[in-house]
């Protein structure tokens, strides 16, 4: 009995030690490196964690660019809809002025392809309700057709007629009605 626990501590002895020196120091092997680690696999575990920081670092670049290219897109966007373009008394034509403001809404909608925008055709007091209502058409109809022509795909474009019923401002002189005759324009 003594002689089987002798043998049995001795194994014991023997599995330690050669437990202990499988792990020491080996020539070329730094001492930092843990056991069953090589200098291969630690280049590859470094390399992994540098490629998958640089991927964290790209995810957010490229989150804050959205982010910034959505607050331009809002103010963008708001800027669009502020700007309205005005018609001379019972006229659905276009003014140099009511061009140039149309070239930059053309721009808008070509920098922001998936935009979708309703004209809204207002008219001054002036009028019965049902010619005011055909004359809005046709002034919204008018400003379509420019942003058609300057490349603008119809289909993104819905006309709306208010007729008179959209004052912009209450009062009954030229310069009340002159703020009435006009489109406005919304992003949908």
């Amino acid at each position: 009995m003594k002689l089987r626990r002798m043998l049995f501590f001795m194994a014991i002895v023997v599995l330690v030690l050669l437990t202990a020196t499988s792990c020491m120091k080996k020539k070329g092997v730094p001492k930092t490196e843990p056991c069953g680690v090589t200098t291969e696999s630690q280049a590859a575990l470094d390399k992994a964690e540098a490629e998958r920081q640089a991927a964290l670092a790209a995810e957010a670049l490229a989150a804050k660019e959205r982010e910034a290219m959505q607050a331009q897109y809002r103010e963008d966007k708001v800027a669009f809809e502020a700007t309205s373009i005005y018609f001379a008394f019972d006229k659905s034509d276009l003014t140099d002025e009511s061009q140039a403001v149309l070239t930059e809404k053309a721009n808008f909608l070509k920098k922001y392809a998936d935009a979708m925008i309703v004209i809204e055709g207002n008219c001054d007091e002036r009028g019965s309700v049902e010619y005011n209502l055909a004359l809005g058409e046709r002034r919204a109809d008018s400003a379509k057709k420019f942003l058609v022509d300057m490349g603008v795909d119809a289909g993104r474009i819905t006309t709306v007629s208010y007729g008179e019923e959209r004052a912009k401002a209450q009062g009954h002189d030229e310069e009340s009605w002159a703020q009435n005759r006009r489109d406005d324009f919304k992003v949908q």
